[in-house]
């Protein structure tokens, strides 16, 4: 933990969060998400530690700005203590901004500037953080208004301003937390964190943005996209360059949008600048659609953010991709990059979008981005061998340099060295049942390059085949097991399995075996040994008949 005139060092979990916890969120969907915090959570430690055994901190609420009169709060009923109330001009105690507007009445605001109320909070403070807690979020962190208090003599101010007062009792909460866990972080909460004040920052670990784009007092989404939520980084870039974070916090499920539309369009909104996000509406945690936002990490950004001609907003990160497409006209993103992966997955329309390789670097995906829309894109590994930017050569060439090896009839277990390399032809497999599968009696061999190669047939006489009676005794099979069967007659095996046709699993075998005849296919001859030039897909054909 270091100190500058930027503050303490931000804890390392807090710089790789992408979303967080809100409220006191149902247990499995703690369980089920990537979050490492979660505020506003209860104060109790029972809570507060099983959130621990998760990887998780807890951030239970406090307010350094106002108080209930007529009831205890954090810690003090007020009532009794009417003198760390902030007084307005008039000597009446100052009533909070949200009086009217969220009918907070009877709540006044209070004086931080006062010795009494700032030992209060404080020792609340430390309750909360002996109980197990992460830190704390602190709300209504206000740039600070004039209290008259100390003119009116109605009580001792410690600072010249209240802006100061409030700065340097942030810096004790920090410090508070800090001595309780050295990984703890004070989050705040000023609604703006562009005008938060500068005396603020320094002790600030996490701002937010409250209403970001959705809000509960608005049936549209509210604000300039561009000139309010984009580009918060750019503004705050002396902050966020030395690890202080934002949290996005959006109140969905007000606006006439599906939620799903509006939870994308804010989650990478806020992804773009590599900002914490929560969606602010419980219902979120049930939806699927949605909650899976919560259960996905884009990792660290790889690019900056990027804007088309269109209009379109996207920044590529270490496990994906977001884009915003904030413009009225849907649009077409075009993106060349050097993926790490073969294919993306379109999390919102559930598509999976394959990579166009370009060359051996570099590949270009082409996705269509609604009007007024977010999308997220998770790097998702191909299914197919050997495919990705730096492999597709190699895959072209493993794909045209293959040599088969058939065996006719076929016949398991059926023995063949390729340039020294020994090889066996497939022989079934039990499930419930045993089957003998479309590759029985053959075998494959790959070459990175076109070359020509030595094949020997070492089974010059195929007799009866050792199988298993079940999945479990496969296991039990081994190679002095298989050595012994060929001198066992057909049927039972005195030790294990049976020993059955090699051509034919399900059966007993019907005569002596069979006997190497020759080859067929992309080399004719009689000996067992043959060469052969491979550039491009080869099948050889081991014939044997019948003794």
């Amino acid at each position: 933990m270091s100190v500058n005139e930027l503050g303490l060092t931000v804890p390392a979990w807090l710089t790789t969060s992408e979303t967080y916890g809100f409220g006191s969120v149902p247990w499995r969907h703690l369980a089920a998400s990537k979050w490492r915090f979660v505020t506003h959570t209860p104060y109790n430690r029972e809570y507060l530690t099983a959130l621990r055994s998760l990887g998780m901190r807890g951030f239970p609420y406090m307010t350094f700005y106002q108080t209930w009169i007529a009831q205890p709060h954090q810690g003090v009923r007020m009532s009794e203590h009417t003198d760390w109330l902030e007084i307005d001009e008039h000597g009446h105690w100052k009533r909070t901004g949200f009086w009217d507007s969220e009918d907070a009445k009877n709540m006044y605001c209070t004086c931080s500037n006062t010795a009494g109320y700032r030992e209060s909070l404080l020792a609340y403070l430390r309750q909360i953080m002996e109980n197990g807690a992460g830190g704390i979020f602190l709300d209504n962190v206000h740039p600070g208004s004039q209290c008259y208090g100390e003119k009116l003599g109605i009580h001792r101010h410690l600072y010249p301003t209240q802006q100061e007062a409030f700065a340097s009792l942030m810096k004790e909460a920090q410090a508070l937390i800090r001595r309780y866990d050295p990984e703890g972080a004070l989050l705040v909460n000023s609604a703006d964190p562009v005008t938060l004040p500068e005396l603020y920052w320094p002790w600030v670990d996490c701002e937010m943005s409250e209403s970001y784009i959705c809000t509960w007092v608005s049936t549209e989404r509210w604000g300039d996209w561009h000139a309010q939520w984009n580009g918060m980084d750019k503004k705050l870039a002396r902050w966020l360059n030395v690890g202080k974070q934002i949290c996005c916090l959006s109140y969905v499920g007000w606006t006439s949008n599906p939620l799903k539309d509006d939870c994308y369009f804010c989650y990478a909104s806020a992804r773009l600048m590599n900002m914490i996000w929560q969606a602010g509406n419980a219902k979120v945690y049930d939806d699927p659609e949605c909650a899976i936002l919560y259960r996905i990490e884009t990792g660290l950004p790889a690019t900056e953010e990027i804007v088309t001609s269109d209009g379109v907003h996207y920044r590529i990160f270490r496990n994906g991709m977001v884009a915003v497409n904030p413009t009225d006209s849907a649009a077409t993103l075009e993106v060349s990059h050097g993926w790490p992966t073969s294919q993306l997955d379109d999390l919102y329309e559930h598509e999976t979008l394959k990579v166009n390789w370009l060359d051996g670097k570099t590949g270009a995906v082409r996705v269509h981005i609604p009007a007024q829309s977010g999308r997220v894109f998770l790097f998702e590994p191909g299914t197919d061998d050997l495919v990705g930017p730096t492999l597709l050569a190699d895959a072209r060439n493993s794909r045209q340099c293959t040599l088969t090896i058939e065996t006719q009839p076929a016949l398991g277990k059926t023995r063949f060295l390729v340039d020294g390399i020994p090889l066996w032809t497939y022989s079934g497999r039990w499930t419930v049942r045993y089957e003998m599968g479309s590759n029985y009696g053959k075998c494959s061999i790959t070459f990175d390059e076109p070359g020509t190669h030595r094949v020997e047939a070492l089974d010059l006489e195929k007799k009866a085949l050792l199988v298993s009676t079940s999945y479990e005794e496969g296991y039990r099979i081994d190679e002095q097991l298989e050595a012994e069967s060929a001198n066992l007659q057909p049927g039972e095996s005195p030790r294990l399995g049976r020993l059955m046709d090699p051509s034919n699993p399900t059966k007993f075998l019907d005569g002596a075996g069979y006997a190497f005849a020759g080859w067929e296919g992309a080399v004719t001859g009689n000996e067992p040994a043959v060469e052969i030039r491979v550039d491009g897909p080869a099948i050889l054909v081991a014939k044997y008949r019948e003794l």
